[in-house]
């Protein structure tokens, strides 16, 4: 099997926002956020680059929409 990644999630429920930060902690040093071009209701898909454009992390907004049925809600409680 390959190399174990460290990363972390952090679940916003006020905002629905789930940043997936890819490099432990590394969301803190992003310098720059690009909006991708995804199509879901009521949501968008934010990468976090570092200052040489290296990804950091990923911000889902509006994450209740797209995911199955009762994930969000386990997060909630």
């Amino acid at each position: 099997m390959g190399e174990e990644i460290l990363m972390r999630s952090l679940y916003d429920p006020d905002r629905d926002s789930l940043l997936i930060d890819l490099a432990g902690e590394g969301a803190e040093a992003a310098v720059s956020t690009e909006i991708c071009d995804v199509y879901f209701k009521n949501g968008a898909v934010a990468l976090l680059l570092d200052e040489d454009g290296k990804l950091l992390a990923v911000n889902i907004m509006g994450v209740g929409q797209v995911l199955p049925s009762g994930v969000a809600e386990r997060w909630r409680e």
